[in-house]
């Protein structure tokens, strides 16, 4: 997208919007007549960006295969817009100074469509609809130039995971160094242990930057998921404590209260003694003075 800005071309993406309907094979012959008509009338430099997300369906890719191969575009425009067509362009035509015949209105209709349209595929090496539509499909491979996304180094991709953490995540200081060092560590790995099964087995597996991405997306949000559930621990661990200081409080207040009360038994403890002392002196005497009352009769 950015060399496309660069030299001034206009950008062509098609957006796939599945709700409330999937975006059909119809849908996309549509946005197609609309670069056609731009590029190859008006004479418009575009860039048609076409991603292996944007592909529902391998039959999308039919019409490209169609153009890349010889410019046709007979799969897409009925024989009544080929008309209106050469109609527009007749006028070209003329000025150009060509033979004004179907033929020659066509050609030049394609001809704008080679020289004006640039079509980028931008595929992952191991993406199944690449996989099945190359074998299917050759003019996507045979009539195109491929250049490769290579790896990036042991920099960028810490650069990456600490940006993505830094803004996304807020992780900061020597957890943020360490985790993205982590990351950039196993996704290091992981292309090492792939070179040694090409090596050992003949197999080819892929981790181009995008699943480098994928990887620090998956990571942060595991990391946000373990967050949430350790504050809602600490949440929960923060309601204890309170409650456990509450309780706290409240048998300190009913110690207190209790060595109170204690104090209070003992206050009426001694004074019972005393009257129980009292009342058994008492009692003595009386029964002396019985005694002696006895002793008189």
């Amino acid at each position: 997208k950015l060399s496309a800005f660069a030299c001034g071309f206009k950008i062509y993406s098609a957006q796939i919007i599945r709700e409330p309907r999937e975006f059909t094979q119809s849908d996309f012959e549509t946005f197609l007549k609309k670069i056609y008509l731009k590029c190859g009338i008006e004479s418009e430099q575009g860039v048609l960006i076409i991603t292996s997300s944007r592909v529902l369906r391998e039959s999308f890719l039919i019409p490209i295969n169609n153009f890349l191969a010889s410019g046709d575009t007979s799969a897409v425009f009925s024989q009544e817009e080929e008309n209106e067509i050469i109609e527009q362009i007749r006028p070209f035509v003329v000025r150009s100074g060509r033979i004004d015949t179907r033929e020659s209105c066509w050609e030049l209709f394609t001809s704008n469509l080679k020289h004006y349209l640039h079509i980028f595929l931008c595929f992952n090496q191991s993406s199944e609809v690449l996989k099945g539509s190359f074998r299917r499909l050759p003019a996507l491979w045979k009539n195109t130039t491929f250049n490769y996304v290579f790896p990036w180094s042991q920099d960028a991709l810490i650069s990456v995971a600490n940006k993505n953490l830094t803004e996304q995540y807020e992780v900061h200081g020597l957890t943020k160094e360490t985790i993205s060092q982590h990351m950039s560590f196993v996704h290091n790995v992981v292309n090492s242990v792939f070179e040694e099964c090409k090596t050992s087995e003949g197999r080819y597996n892929y981790a181009p930057p995008k699943t480098f991405l994928n990887f620090v997306e998956f990571f942060s949000g595991f990391m946000t998921n373990r967050k949430r559930i350790l504050d809602n621990l600490r949440v929960k661990l923060g309601r204890g404590l309170e409650r456990l200081n509450d309780t706290l409080q409240s048998a300190a207040q009913l110690n207190t209260q209790m060595i109170y009360e204690m104090q209070l038994v003992g206050e009426k403890n001694r004074a019972l003694d005393a009257i129980l002392d009292q009342i058994q002196q008492e009692k003595e005497s009386a029964d002396k003075e019985m005694c002696a009352a006895s002793g008189d009769e």
